[in-house]
C-alpha cells in the first residue's frame, strides 16, 4: 500500500510538471494572460491530474497489489 501511494504521488507530480513545462513553452501562443490565469490553470489542472492519477493507480492497485496478495496467500497454502 505504501508503494502504491508513493507511485500515486509520483504520477501526480509528473503530470503537474508536464503541465508547467507546457505552460512555459507555449507562453508565446497564450496571448495576453496574467498571473491569476496561470495560477488558475495550474490549480484546475492539478485537480484533473488527481483524477487521472487516481484512475491509473486503481488499475495498478487491482492488478498488481491485490492479485499479488491473493497469489501469495494461495502459494502459502500450498507450502
Amino acid at each position: 500500500m505504501k508503494r502504491d501511494f508513493k507511485l500515486f504521488i509520483f504520477v501526480w507530480l509528473y503530470l503537474n510538471l508536464l503541465r508547467v513545462i507546457s505552460l512555459i513553452t507555449m507562453k508565446s501562443y497564450a496571448g495576453d494572460i496574467n498571473l491569476n490565469d496561470i495560477l488558475l490553470t495550474i490549480y484546475y489542472g492539478a485537480r484533473i491530474s488527481l483524477k487521472t492519477a487516481g484512475v491509473l493507480m486503481l488499475f495498478t492497485f487491482i492488478f498488481v497489489t491485490l492479485i499479488g496478495r491473493l497469489i501469495n496467500k494461495h502459494l502459502d497454502k500450498l507450502r
